[in-house]
């Protein structure tokens, strides 16, 4: 590599090397975790009780399957499981890794995928942003929050990202407009956009 950067160099001999090597654990979410109850009490999520590994499957089709009104608890994985094999799953593992996984699922199924978590002082933040947010179909638009404990993690949807985000945002914003990079909320699509037109990818 030093010589094709042109630098001359060349490696004689090493006098001493130290290698460490640690272990890789990707961040995986899996079986159910209870939301705080702050954000639980915003009325903005929808999270899945399930006692397997695909919480994060169960959460993308809670999204494009919402639960009808009349029905009591959308938070059972038994109103989503009839879909199970709607979406294309055989490029990934469960559970789903953020960063590894994702932008495959994503890929397949022309889906976009956003992920949020909670940051230390209690602030949701985003942890990754698809790169495919263009879509056309809102439907294919999906934010998810993943929660983390010391052993597990878990994700849950974010039905309603305005309202999970109330107490971060401004009070004279409360509009659905939310630019993901740094969370402000403004009025029309188009201030929006004129917002986020120079914002490079978060990833």
């Amino acid at each position: 590599n030093y010589q094709k950067s042109g630098s001359g160099w060349v490696i004689h001999n090493f006098i001493f090397l130290d290698l460490n090597i640690i272990s890789y654990n990707p961040l995986r979410a899996s079986s159910y975790i209870p939301l705080p109850t702050d954000i639980e009490s915003r009325k903005a999520t929808i999270n899945i009780q399930n006692t397997d590994n695909f919480c994060f499957l169960w959460s993308i089709l809670a999204h494009i399957h919402p639960v009808p009104a009349h029905c009591v608890n959308p938070n059972r994985a038994s109103h989503y499981t009839p879909y199970e094999f709607e979406l294309d799953t055989s490029n990934i593992q469960f559970p789903a890794t953020v960063h590894h996984d994702i932008p495959i699922f994503e890929s397949t199924n022309n889906i976009a995928i956003n992920v949020f978590h909670i940051t230390p002082t209690n602030q949701i933040k985003p942890l990754r942003l698809s790169d495919k947010s263009k879509l056309p179909n809102p439907d294919h638009k999906i934010n998810l929050l993943l929660l983390h404990t010391n052993e597990l993690c878990h994700y849950v949807l974010i039905s309603d990202l305005s309202r999970l985000l109330s107490t971060q945002l401004s009070k004279r914003k409360t509009s659905k407009h939310i630019c993901f990079y740094c969370l402000h909320a403004f009025t029309t699509n188009l201030r929006l956009e004129q917002h986020t037109c120079n914002q490079p990818k978060i990833y």
